[in-house]
């Protein structure tokens, strides 16, 4: 069986800033005050 570790996500800049832009669009939209998690699943075998 593995085990599944979910590291942050290396995001290149450009890419963070769109995120970025993502949560303030969902935030204007809602009103509420969203944040957005990338990761990045890790299979490592279980010893």
């Amino acid at each position: 069986m593995e085990d599944i570790q979910y590291p942050p996500a290396d995001l290149h800049p450009h890419l963070l800033e769109k995120l970025k832009s993502f949560e303030e669009e969902m935030r204007q939209q809602t009103g509420e005050n969203i944040v957005l998690i990338a990761y990045e699943e890790q299979k490592q075998p279980k010893r």
